[in-house]
Parts: structure tokens; sequence; C-alpha cells
């Protein structure tokens, strides 16, 4: 039985099965439609462990979203980061990461996603991005929101030819805006 593999696994064990699968879930079939007894089910765990372990829904997505910026190293103290590998680094990850890509096609059309979106920036985000981006905090959260609209075109609207670029030829763009035209290093 299922839940039986739950009890044999330490508490760590389940809960990384648990990540594993509300990653897969939230990414196949968006905040919406993954429920915890889904993601209780592809654990092989009792959906009570789920709740035990993160509490609600919104707790479970909050812990397994993968938050680039948290493993990102401090800009230097008065200046920027290279923006360019910053927002490549991003681009790229929420490319390959759908979880992240399908919380952000919900929030587009559920007040409630949008909500949680709101506080997962509040609690997960927003403390890093002045921190690795170098730049002061509504600086650096405009730059963080002119990716995450850059992110939604490409992998959501699939508008060309951003649905077409690399997250280098992207964040080179992204450079070059941010710095009014002059050539951003590399």
């Amino acid at each position: 039985m299922k839940c039986d593999r739950a009890k044999r696994r330490g508490a760590a064990d389940t809960q990384a099965a648990i990540l594993v699968a509300a990653r897969k879930s939230f990414a196949e079939r968006g905040f919406d439609r993954t429920t915890i007894r889904l993601v209780a089910a592809e654990a092989g765990c009792d959906p009570a462990l789920v709740m035990r372990y993160f509490g609600s829904k919104r707790g479970l997505f909050f812990q397994a979203v993968e938050v680039e910026l948290e493993r990102m190293p401090d800009a230097q103290p008065g200046s920027p980061v290279d923006l360019v590998a910053a927002a490549e680094n991003l681009l790229e990850s929420w490319h390959r990461d759908r979880t992240f890509i399908s919380v952000i096609r919900s929030a587009a059309s559920n007040e409630d996603a949008a909500d949680m979106m709101r506080d997962f920036f509040e609690q997960r985000v927003r403390k890093h991005q002045a921190r690795v981006f170098g730049l002061p905090p509504d600086q650096a959260v405009c730059f963080g929101a002119m990716l995450l609209g850059i992110a939604f075109a490409r992998e959501i609207c699939r508008v060309p030819p951003i649905a077409s670029m690399s997250s280098r030829a992207l964040a080179e763009l992204v450079g070059q805006l941010v710095t009014g035209g002059s050539r951003v290093p590399a």
C-alpha cells in the first residue's frame, strides 16, 4: 500500500517526495488543478501528511517553487551586478521550471492565484531582489517585474520573436534597455 511506503520513510524523505510530486503537478496541471490529494497520491502518502508538513496548498506551493534569487550571490555594495547575467540566469531558470510559469499563467486570470503570487513575492522574492541586483529596492522590483513580463510573453503568450530567442539574447536586450541603449558588458 502506498501509505505504508510513506511510513517506512523518514519525515525528510516523505517531505522530499511530496515536493517532487508537487513540482510535477504544479508544472503539468497548474496551481488551480493541483490538489493535495493528487500530490499525496503521487508521493505515496496520506493527504494529511501533506497538510501536516506544508499547512495548505499555498504553503506547499511556496516550498515547491525554487527561487533562483535565493541562491544568487550578493551584488558588490554600491554597484549593480552584471544585470545581463542576472537576467539570463532568471529567464533560463523560468524557461526550465514549468512550475513557476504555471502560476504566472494562473495569476493572469485568477484573483486567488494573483493574490498568492503577491504573497509569494513578498515572502520569498522581494528580500533578495535588491541584494542580488545591487539596485535600490524600487528599481530592483521594477527590474524583476520587467523580467516577469518577458517570461509571460515568451513562455505563455509565445510572442514572436521573444518566444524563439535564447535567454542570453533576451537578457542582452534587457541590459540595453536598462542602460539606455549603451552596450552592456557580457
